[in-house]
């Protein structure tokens, strides 16, 4: 039996076919946008009133998510409170640091109703800059000759940004709660901004919680907006989770000469976490080991600063630093132990772990940042710092194969004296290494082509490459399968397992995910390396709305493991429009 009838066989009921109305107007024509651009005086086919009550019959569009009177403003890639409210009016769906010249974006569109009846701004498969595949979203802004508008949104929009409007008027009124306006049960609902033509919210903390959402602003008559929401059931997929790893360990040996001796010392992951620090994006927290430990300049401290970027610093000696460069490291007051120092961001959507501290008290201290995403990116890992009091110190690379460097995201991994410390040149960690006197020793990965990351080999990467969607299929990829697998099967199932399998097979160090509550199916390979399935085709039913799905894949390599078996991370998806 096909397993898409399967899947659906108790959910089919006899409906007529729809189709979704949340992105419904035409797409329009892609505008020649640069990263930080304005698409300057594009014709609406109307006069729009803007909420300080000027009227424009053309508008500006910033690359960056916000639309504005034509001439009012520059692009602007940092949206702040302060700056909303300026002296012209904003209206911003989702204004944030986005970039359409990123290869894994699309672009910015805009279409004006030939009738005058409306026009229409689309960021389309958007990323915000240094964004990584995976990493895009959809919004949208609709202006209609009334002085109404709609924000809509994908289900993949992640977390930060401001979301909102301001009539020129510097008198802020506080943060509203947006995702009040949406109904619950749906056609029940809504908010109003009574007399002020300024409402906001920004996401620089909190989960974005209008994903799926649309917005439509309505003048009241009295110089506000009443604000009326809705649910898109827009069809979602994302690659979620951890795959089959195989852990790296680098110790780093105080050689007896002031430097560090380099090598695979035997040190394996430790499950025993300690407690989670207060980690937010870019914060020093301090963690007091309860013992001496020597850094590399010497020196004995009782307590460490614990970066959320990845680097061990001195108390006191610097702020969080989330740009990895060699003059900061070699000039680090202090000195530094950089475990894994890259762009972490803990309050990512995609982050479902954080920093972790854990201490015996009297010789040994470990600092984990577990299940962590990259800045802008989606796909999370785990590296453990290990400190004894001897001065030995280790990185366990838990979670890090297939990540990808560029000159946005490198990562460096080392340690130095700092305080204008002379450069000894990079070591390459995949070997031993020794820096004799020189208590600075580190491996620069700054560029994929010049020098990948290539301490831990790429795991299994499970990523969709189409939205399950009614009438449509949820394609998959599963990449970096091993040359010596046999075959690869794809598990079904609508409810996560969640379910650690190492406890049973240690070597295996995966996790289940997929309930299987559908008979697994054998994956097609089609070039070596990579292997693709299609759940499809999915009935153009409503009844279907809001299924969930959860795929992982299981590789059959024998030898692999006590089980001969790997699996991967999941995608988490959910049928819609």
């Amino acid at each position: 039996m096909n397993p898409s009838s399967l899947l659906f066989a108790t959910a089919l009921l006899l409906t007529t076919p729809v189709s979704g109305q949340c992105f419904s107007s035409p797409l329009g024509a892609a505008l020649s946008m640069f990263d930080d651009s304005v698409a300057g005086g594009m014709p609406l086919g109307f006069s729009f009133p803007w909420p300080d009550g000027s009227t424009s019959s053309s508008i500006d569009i910033d690359s960056n998510g916000r639309i504005l009177p034509a001439g009012a403003d520059t692009t602007d890639p940092t949206p702040s409170v302060v700056e909303l409210l300026g002296s012209f009016p904003t209206i911003a769906p989702l204004w944030d640091d986005l970039d359409p010249t990123n290869p894994n974006a699309d672009k910015v569109y805009f279409h004006a109703d030939p009738q005058g009846a409306f026009a229409t701004v689309r960021w389309r498969d958007m990323t915000r800059f240094g964004g990584g595949p995976g990493d895009q979203f959809t919004f949208q802004v609709t202006l209609r000759p009334d002085g109404s508008f709609v924000f809509a949104y994908d289900h993949r929009v992640a977390s930060r940004g401001l979301v909102g409007i301001c009539g020129g008027n510097p008198t802020d009124p506080g943060p509203f709660d947006l995702s009040q306006a949406l109904p619950f049960p749906r056609g029940v609902g809504g908010i109003s901004t009574g007399l002020r033509p300024t409402a906001y919210e920004f996401y620089g903390d909190t989960e974005f919680d209008l994903r799926g959402a649309v917005l439509e602003w309505i003048p009241n008559g009295v110089g506000g907006y009443d604000i009326v929401g809705d649910g898109c059931d827009l069809a979602d997929a994302r690659a979620r989770g951890v795959a089959c790893r195989t852990p790296v360990t680098r110790g780093f040996l105080p050689n007896g000469n002031g430097g560090y001796a380099v090598a695979d010392l035997g040190a394996t992951f430790d499950p025993n976490l300690g407690t989670q620090l207060d980690h937010r994006d870019n914060t020093i927290q301090r963690a007091a080991l309860g013992f001496g430990f020597k850094m590399p300049n010497q020196q004995i401290v009782n307590s460490l600063d614990v970066d959320s970027n990845g680097r061990l610093l001195a108390p006191n000696t610097d702020s969080s630093d989330r740009s990895p460069s060699l003059p900061e490291f070699l000039f680090q007051t202090g000195g530094m132990i950089a475990p894994f120092w890259t762009n972490w961001n803990p309050e990512d959507l995609d982050s479902i772990g954080g920093v972790y501290f854990f201490t015996d008290g009297n010789s040994y201290a470990t600092v984990t940042w577990k299940d962590i995403a990259r800045f802008g990116g989606s796909a999370i890992y785990t590296v453990q710092a290990q400190l004894h009091a001897t001065g030995e110190w280790a990185v366990v690379l838990e979670n890090t194969g297939g990540m990808t460097v560029t000159p946005q995201k490198p990562v460096l991994i080392g340690c130095t004296a700092g305080g204008g410390a002379a450069n000894p040149g990079g070591s390459d960690f995949t070997f031993p290494a020794d820096s004799g006197t020189d208590p600075t020793i580190f491996q620069f990965f700054i560029d994929s082509s010049a020098s990948p990351y290539d301490l831990q080999e790429p795991p299994l990467r499970l990523e969709p490459t189409t939205l399950p969607q009614l009438g449509g299929s949820l394609d998959v990829v599963l990449k970096n399968v091993s040359p010596t697998a046999t075959s690869t099967w794809m598990m079904i199932g609508f409810s996560n397992l969640n379910l650690d399998l190492s406890p049973v097979f240690p070597d295996l160090r995966g996790v289940l995910y997929a309930s299987n509550d559908l008979p697994a199916q054998a994956m097609q390979t089609q070039i070596p390396g990579l292997a693709v399935y299609s759940l499809g085709p999915i009935p153009n039913v409503t009844s279907n709305i809001g299924i969930p799905l959860i795929l992982q894949s299981a590789v059959v390599d024998p030898g692999a493991n006590s089980l001969g078996v790997h699996v991967s991370n999941y995608v988490e998806g959910v049928v819609g429009f």
